[in-house]
């Protein structure tokens, strides 16, 4: 946790929220290093899945693509980033701001699918809508990358992520 600045309820109350969560237990979760420049107060979360979980299919061996060269092999890894301040900048909309980054392997059909942003967008909204009784103030942007491999990669195939 970046403490710049003395903590206030509403932190304190958020922050013992996140550490009361229960994650599933094929989560690999920790606390991670967080911002400091951005606000006063802030935590940082980083959770993986690892590629050991993959389903059996088709692909390399056991269970799925092959894992890219230099990837650390997780099904899906992200972060989570609480930001505080009391005394916010205008284009919060807010004193607290959340911001998440989150990484999947997808399969090539879905990862090529049109609409994926949009869904992918509308469970979050909706996700968020459930849990948070205050309004929120969302934006964001759903990237999605194709890498196609050739010459000696060429068993990986295609990934989508």
């Amino acid at each position: 946790m970046s403490q710049n600045a003395q903590p206030t309820e509403r932190f304190s109350r958020a922050l013992a929220s996140i550490r009361d969560w229960t994650y599933p237990p094929e989560v690999h979760l920790q606390e991670i290093p967080a911002p400091t420049r951005i606000a006063p107060l802030s935590v940082a979360l980083e959770a993986r899945v690892p590629a050991s979980l993959r389903a059996p299919g088709p692909g390399a061996g056991t269970g799925g693509p092959a894992v890219p060269a230099g990837d650390s092999g997780d099904l899906a890894a992200g972060s989570f980033i609480l930001l505080h301040d009391p005394n916010p900048p205008g284009v919060w909309g807010g004193d607290m701001r959340i911001v998440t980054v989150v990484k999947a392997q997808l399969e090539a059909e879905l990862g090529s699918d049109p609409l994926l942003g949009e869904v992918a967008w509308t469970w979050l909204a909706e996700a968020l809508d459930t849990e948070m009784p205050a309004p929120l103030h969302l934006a964001g942007t759903v990237t999605r990358t194709l890498s196609e491999s050739f010459g000696d990669l060429r068993p990986r195939g295609s990934e989508v992520g």
